[in-house]
């Protein structure tokens, strides 16, 4: 298998395979591999190129439509700023051990997360059955609209306690 330093951070169910998927950021990478549990298997399905967006920690989700959105933090001076990179289902099908094709859909200083420190740090995406998604760091959870990124002004904070992960409720 591909060796790659660094710790997990982020996980998901492809719901059109089957396949758990999960993966790390190291250096300017999010590498992706998958487990297949119909035949105990593994495989290294490649990276995402990612710049000097994110930080290390971040997570992993899938859309209704198949879609593969990763979230990494970076913490700025002007409070907690996020990069969220999209892999479109077809592409993600096509992954081959190499770089994936993605396009980052927004890099952003979020409203309503503490800046300064990495437990503010965004760590959880999920996407909700109505298509929005929440973001969440260790203590707060918002919903956004998942195509402008900008949080929905009708939706409450919802308080966490040492939230490290999302999942999703979108199947």
């Amino acid at each position: 298998g591909t060796e790659i330093a660094g710790s997990l951070v982020a996980g998901a169910v492809d719901l059109s395979s089957g396949r758990y998927v999960f993966g790390k950021y190291n250096g300017s990478r999010f590498y992706v591999w998958s487990y297949t549990e119909s035949s105990n298997s593994f495989a290294y399905l490649g990276y995402i190129a990612t710049g000097t967006a994110p930080v290390g920690n971040g997570d992993m989700a899938f859309d209704a439509n198949g879609n593969l959105y990763v979230v990494g933090s970076q913490s700025g001076a002007s409070g907690n700023q996020v990069a969220i990179f999209s892999v479109t289902a077809a592409n993600f099908a096509g992954a081959n051990g190499g770089a994936m094709t993605a396009s980052i859909s927004n890099t952003a200083t979020l409203s309503g997360f503490d800046s300064g420190s990495s437990l503010n740090e965004v760590n959880g995406i999920a996407f909700s059955p109505r298509g929005t998604v929440y973001l969440g760091n260790a203590s707060s959870l918002y919903e956004f609209d998942a195509t402008t990124w900008k949080r929905i002004a009708t939706s409450p904070r919802i308080a966490s306690n040492d939230s490290v992960d999302l999942a999703s409720c979108a199947s």
